[in-house]
């Protein structure tokens, strides 16, 4: 299956969103690896190894428009 995330907050927040985000995100991508799982962010921090997973989901950089992101 594929699972697509809107991950600005799991790339760009370092506490409450953020930290939620990248647990979700982490916890499908250890307990479930066999989903295909692309994050979607309007650009990638310096360290995308913030993140913390063993495998490299898919990140697709999008630009969401003025006052969307």
């Amino acid at each position: 299956m594929r699972i697509g995330f809107d991950a600005k907050r799991a790339y760009w927040n370092n506490t409450g969103l953020g930290n939620y985000s990248r647990f979700v995100i982490n916890g499908l991508v250890n307990f479930f690896p066999q989903n295909d799982y692309l994050l979607y962010s309007p650009g990638l921090t310096k360290h995308p190894e913030m993140l913390g997973l063993e495998t490299n989901p898919s990140v697709y950089p999008i630009n969401l428009g003025k006052g969307l992101a």
